[in-house]
């Protein structure tokens, strides 16, 4: 007789309950182990894609605390393991997450304060859709953005320089047609004086003073004629016809110009020569040009002034012959280079055109034109040119 033959039905039952039970937890548990497998998996993954994103990852918890911080986001934040989201506010000012979603440019500050650029983009969520009404959690993206920065910098410094460029070629192309168009009426502005003077001396008056007057302006406008052309060659690239001259010589006659222009704005002019000042080797009229420019600059700043002063000092270097224009003014309020831009100006009807035309013109014969400490407390420029020759100098 079989076991089956003596089992009740009862028994039967009962391993029938007893089989389905055991495969049913034998299923159970292959299945748990596969979701456990594939969980791994999938960590492992989502792990190994954390550690590659180039862009800092963290996720902040509703109890407020960042617990995933991938490589990068340790790195950017100098923290690792867990932070609170106090300490990630002080590391990235100004941070909030305001809605489902945003984006915004921050910048995190680093522990030895400097400071790094950041596009940052979050989206919050509730992990279960059962909690929609408690705190949501936050996936933030940080992204360096500190190339980017770089590079627009450098597109909009290079898209200022073009149009800096044109805007120079314009007014180079207009003084020249200024130029052009005044040589005529400027000639015949010379003719006429030079008759008014053949007149004056035909018919003698008894004041003498109209005589050199019109001497005087005849002079004017040939040195205004010269000046002109001189320009005109500038700006369409012929170069200066340099000479030897004695540079004292030409200060002495602008200042004792200005001097007859300044008696009703009370400004004092001083001046003072080294001893045995060598020629220099120029364009006269370049470095009237320059020296004027410097010295109108001086008188213009000086309107407010209860006693303004402009100093103009004539030094020696080894090879260069330096002249200084200084006043006692408000002084330069940006940095030295920036006064050298064309079309950078101060003044209201100013445009911004005359120090760096100086500079241009120091610079094509061989000098230099910069700004340099005050010793009166305003602006203070140097003018550099070369000596003619060490054995050349004016007694």
């Amino acid at each position: 007789m079989s076991l089956i033959d003596v089992m009740t039905t009862h028994d039967v039952v009962t391993c029938a309950i007893i089989l389905t039970v055991g495969m049913g937890l034998l299923f159970l548990y292959r299945e748990r182990k596969n979701a456990v497998k594939h969980a791994a998996v999938r960590e492992a993954q989502q792990t190994a894609l954390l550690a590659a994103a180039p862009d800092a990852v963290l996720r902040i918890e509703p109890s407020g605390q960042v617990i995933l911080l991938n490589p990068q986001a340790e790195k950017l934040l100098e923290q690792s393991g867990v932070m609170s989201y106090d300490l990630l506010i002080q590391r990235i000012p100004g941070l909030r997450f305001e809605g489902d979603s945003g984006r915004e440019r921050l910048r995190a500050y680093r522990t030895d304060g400097t400071q790094v650029p950041l596009d940052i983009a979050w989206s919050a969520y509730h992990p279960s859709a059962d909690d929609g009404d408690s705190q949501p959690t936050v996936l933030m993206l940080a992204r360096d953005i500190s190339l980017r920065e770089q590079i627009e910098t450098r597109l909009r410094e290079r898209d200022a320089s073009l149009a800096r460029a044109a805007r120079v070629a314009t007014a180079g192309e207009l003084a020249s047609a200024l130029a052009h168009e005044l040589n005529q009426p400027m000639t015949a502005l010379i003719g006429y004086l030079r008759a008014a003077r053949l007149i004056e001396q035909a018919e003698p008056r008894a004041d003498t003073r109209l005589g050199a007057t019109l001497g005087k302006a005849a002079d004017e406008a040939l040195r205004a004629a010269d000046i002109l052309r001189r320009l005109r060659d500038f700006y369409i690239g012929r170069g200066p016809k340099s000479e030897n001259f004695d540079v004292r010589e030409l200060i002495d006659g602008m200042l004792e110009e200005f001097s007859r222009r300044l008696t009703d704005k009370r400004i004092t002019i001083h001046h003072e020569h080294a001893t045995a000042v060598p020629l220099v080797y120029a364009d006269r009229i370049y470095v009237e040009i320059v020296l004027s420019n410097l010295l109108n600059n001086a008188v213009e700043a000086l309107h407010d002034r209860e006693q303004p002063n402009i100093h103009v000092r004539t030094e020696i270097e080894p090879t260069r012959v330096v002249i200084s224009v200084d006043d006692n003014g408000p002084g330069i309020a940006v940095e030295g280079a920036m006064i050298f831009k064309p079309f950078y100006t101060s003044k209201a009807e100013g445009m911004g055109l005359g120090l760096a035309m100086s500079r241009s013109l120091a610079e094509s014969l061989g000098g230099s034109l910069r700004s340099a400490s005050s010793l009166l407390g305003g602006a203070r420029f140097e003018l550099r040119l070369s000596i003619a020759n060490p054995d050349t100098t004016a007694m």
